[in-house]
């Protein structure tokens, strides 16, 4: 469906990849920026989770316990 899917392979695709490179470059200026000014601070909490892939593969589903997952009960679900 994509095949220029995926970095750095995007930058050549004829429909997108002009706008990927602008917004790539746009944002390794504001990762040099903050780093140069310390301007952000991060804060994180780690924690291992059951997960499995949606059903088409596009997804993460995240559940609480083994037993949510066995149920299809999802916690949550990224993509």
């Amino acid at each position: 469906r994509y095949p220029n899917r995926g970095y750095p392979k995007i930058f050549n695709d004829e429909a997108v990849g002009g706008e990927a490179k602008k917004l790539f470059d746009d944002a390794q200026k504001m990762m040099k920026e903050i780093i140069e000014n310390g301007s952000m601070t991060l804060k994180g909490i780690v924690g291992l989770f059951p997960a499995n892939q949606s059903e088409d593969g596009e997804d993460v589903e995240i559940f609480e316990t083994e037993a949510d997952r066995e149920a299809g009960k999802v916690a949550a679900r990224f993509c």
